[in-house]
């Protein structure tokens, strides 16, 4: 289920894939070279997290939603603080899902 976007190296870029199961976790492996990522979906409401286990169901506690058919722009940390994986998974299971990478 995961998403290895690591080897994307010109920017920006779009990538979409389609959520699997409802509430269950899409791994996306973000660019080292990126600063920002904007995620949403026109087809649903998606959540996200920056922990979990790829295809594992998300927990309500500690994620981030963004509506359908809106885009959430999230800045990415340079160093040791930086996150190179964000947990996609939506609430119906059918979401189309964009993500944004940005240098």
């Amino acid at each position: 289920m995961s998403q290895d976007y690591r080897q994307v190296n010109k920017f920006p870029e779009v990538k979409t894939f389609q959520n699997g199961t409802a509430g269950l976790t899409t791994k996306v492996f973000l660019p080292n070279r990126i600063k920002r990522v904007q995620i949403g979906s026109s087809s649903g409401k998606i959540f996200f997290k920056f922990s979990g286990e790829d295809g594992q169901l998300m927990t309500s506690s500690d994620r981030g939603f963004v509506p359908s058919s809106n885009l959430l722009p999230l800045q990415i940390a340079t160093g040791r603080e930086r996150q190179d994986v964000i947990y996609i998974s939506g609430e119906s299971g059918s979401e189309t899902v964009v993500v944004i990478m940005e240098e």
